[in-house]
């Protein structure tokens, strides 16, 4: 059938109510403002030809996409391109976006802006046609609301100008070829791709650089202007090497990590640099020896890791804060010299083999009492010349976790007559401790987790087979996020002998999703790949797959309030449909839900035996995730404090708590590895 109209109508002035559109249309009229809307389906616009204007206005009224494309568009002073708001709330599933993806002229300052805020890939603005011209764009709209750049630009000359909202860079040349600093006066620059840039960033308020995956190097100078914060959340993984200097006297926060600071230009930023967020990974310094990363000040905020690649990153005179919980210094090796250490949170230093930290006399700064500073690994830290640089109370505040030459434990401090901070002989007694510490419970925790998993898999008697072996996963959003799966899948890619057997590994996990969503599918929940979740029946026919692991819990227990008894069933209607099916079952229990040693969830517990019930009942093969992440926390996460006051790291394999981080996934891989060798010789 033949959906193509003429759209001469719906090319209104002004003010002009728009008109409701249907499918496929071409345009053939003129006009000052396109506003366009979808409130029953989708929509396509051909441009008949090139076409001059003011404005386009995308208002689908409904969660429907549409898209602008044929000949090229001019914009003129003034005018804009606007994504209004949607009724409602767009989730996961559920996709909006609409596209420009005519080629742009502009002839004067334009606007775009995108009123609805981004959430998993399905509300952007997106302008996939070459921009050319000049004159300047401003981005604007919600928190969160992405323009998303695509084109090739070397014809625009212009500038970019954030207010608020997002500009989602996804092509090498997205900024265009002209030279005007690229401005943030709020909002975020998001790089969406693997982009290196030379503009200069002028930072005129609180803004923030996001990164949606792997990037490449920015040359160019970053300006930070005094009372501005800028804020780079790049995540685990999500890399940039930073080449350019930064500059003026507002603050630079990584609240997230991944950033390598490398050539030889020196910062002069006289604001203070933060180092905190998530725990994925360390912001890194490694330029020249003796630039200076940070010239003015340090302030090492929650879950923070500064790791050094080169020395001397840091002014002389520099002042170290630590604040927050569990911030990192990671020397590596390296040499350093700073100002005055403050403590004012929990802290940890690293120096790593032959590394040295040197810090002024520190004995005039108020510590917090309360906190206290770990020190881990070998090398060397001084305070100031003689034993006088730090008082008795700050030096009852720091610690040797397992120093070389000394039983395994945390040892007191004291500092000799050339500064040397040193552990004494006197082992720290832990107070309470509900865990046994002696070395055979700890083998008996460490053959939990510590297991071969991955090698039994992948080595010489791998079950996997010649004629390709199909395994689907089915889980939560620690499925869906695809961390385990991919340490899995590149073990399985570099063996020798499974390499080349045509393994197949399907991801169905659901973000969100609990064990009724894996059994009877969710309209209001996101499946791997921004799908509807469908039930587990089905896509285990559309398979054809030999084992199917079903890893799911947190979310019943969290938030989903599934009762036991559901629980259960649901479970085993699992296992039966999958042994129906000729699907070998393996089943993974819940692993951990922000707990810590001496805070464990009781419910947490309870629906792990359910799944190990069900287990049994059923002959399905047994993942104990919860045993073995329970067994690694008891082992690795306890850190006995000078005084003998303990603290377990909830975050040692999740990075909030619930989520793998890097080890955490590899635990899991390790784990659910093991699970599918045991299912595929159980034949």
């Amino acid at each position: 059938m033949n959906h193509s109209k003429s759209l001469q109508a719906v090319v209104l002035l002004l003010g002009t109510p728009g008109i409701s559109l249907g499918l496929d249309y071409v345009w053939t009229g003129k006009g000052d403002v396109m506003k366009l809307t979808a409130p029953t389906e989708s929509v396509n616009v051909s441009l008949a030809k090139s076409v001059k204007m003011r404005s386009v206005i995308f208002d689908p009224g409904a969660l429907n996409a549409i898209e602008i494309r044929g000949e090229s568009l001019e914009l003129v002073d003034g005018g804009r391109i606007e994504f209004a708001k949607l009724p409602g709330d767009v989730g996961m599933n559920k996709t909006a976006s609409v596209t420009m993806a005519s080629d742009l002229k502009l002839s004067g300052e334009i606007s775009m802006a995108n009123q609805n805020r981004h959430y998993l890939g399905g509300e952007k603005l997106l302008i996939t046609g070459d921009l050319t011209g000049s004159g300047q764009i401003s981005i604007g709209g919600v928190e969160g609301g992405i323009v998303q750049v695509r084109g090739d630009n070397s014809g625009y000359t212009g500038g970019f100008v954030i207010e608020s909202g997002s500009l989602m860079l996804s092509h090498a040349v997205a900024l265009g070829s002209g030279t005007k600093p690229v401005t943030l006066n709020g909002g975020a620059l998001v790089m969406g791709a693997r982009i290196s840039t030379t503009h200069d960033f002028d930072v005129s308020g609180n803004a923030q650089w996001d990164a949606h995956g792997p990037n490449g190097t920015h040359d160019g100078t970053i300006a930070i202007h005094k009372g501005a914060t800028f804020t780079v959340r790049n995540g685990g993984g999500n890399t940039m090497t930073w080449r350019g200097e930064i500059t003026g006297a507002g603050d630079l926060v990584f609240a997230a990590h991944g950033t390598t600071f490398a050539g030889d230009k020196a910062n002069t930023l006289s604001g203070a640099v933060k180092v905190g967020g998530l725990p994925r990974g360390a912001t890194i310094m490694a330029r020249a020896a003796g630039t200076n990363v940070i010239p003015s000040s340090l302030v090492m905020i929650e879950n923070g890791i500064l790791r050094w690649g080169t020395d001397e990153q840091i002014a002389d005179h520099v002042p170290v804060t630590f604040q927050g919980e569990l911030p990192t210094l990671e020397l590596h090796g390296h040499k350093e010299r700073v100002g005055v250490l403050d403590l004012q949170g929990d802290a940890r230093i690293d120096p790593g083999q032959d590394g040295e930290f040197n810090f002024a006399d520190s004995s005039k700064v108020s510590w917090d009492r309360d906190k206290v500073m770990m020190v881990l690994g070998g090398g060397t830290i001084r305070f100031g010349k003689d034993e006088t640089a730090l008082t008795k109370e700050q030096l009852r505040q720091i610690g040797f976790v397992d120093p070389a030459g000394f039983p395994a434990g945390t040892y007191p401090a004291k500092l000799s007559s050339d500064g040397k901070l040193l552990p004494t002989g006197d082992l720290v007694i832990p107070v309470n401790l509900p865990v046994n510490l002696s070395s055979e419970a700890d083998a008996q925790r460490r053959a939990l987790y510590e297991v071969e998993g991955l090698l039994e898999l992948t080595g010489d008697n791998t079950p996997l087979k010649k004629s390709g072996t199909v395994i689907s996963f089915y889980g939560d959003s620690i499925t869906w996020g695809g961390g385990y799966l991919n340490v899995i899948k590149k073990a399985i890619s570099e063996s020798k002998e499974t390499k080349d057997l045509g393994v197949k590994l399907i991801n169905h996990g659901v973000n969100g999703g609990g064990v009724l969503t894996l059994r009877y599918g969710d309209k209001g929940t996101a499946h791997f790949g921004n799908t509807q979740p469908r039930p587990f029946s089905e896509t285990l026919a559309e398979d054809k797959a030999d084992v199917a692991v079903i890893s799911i819990g947190v979310n019943d227990v969290w938030w989903r309030k599934t009762t036991p008894e559901a629980f259960e069933k649901a479970l085993t209607d699992l296992v039966t449909q999958a042994k129906a099916a000729g699907v070998r079952p393996v089943l993974a229990t819940l692993a951990i839900m922000k707990e810590k040693v001496g805070e464990r969830n009781a419910k947490c517990d309870a629906y792990a035996d359910i799944t190990r019930k069900v287990a049994k009942a059923t002959g399905a093969t047994l993942v104990d995730l919860r045993a073995g992440f329970m067994a690694c926390m008891e082992s690795e996460s306890i850190v006995v404090r000078p005084g003998g006051a303990w603290t377990s790291n909830a975050k040692l394999l999740a990075h909030d708590g619930v989520h793998p981080n890097a080890r955490g996934n590899q635990l899991l891989a390790g784990l659910i590895a093991r699970g599918i060798v045991q299912s595929l010789e159980n034949r």
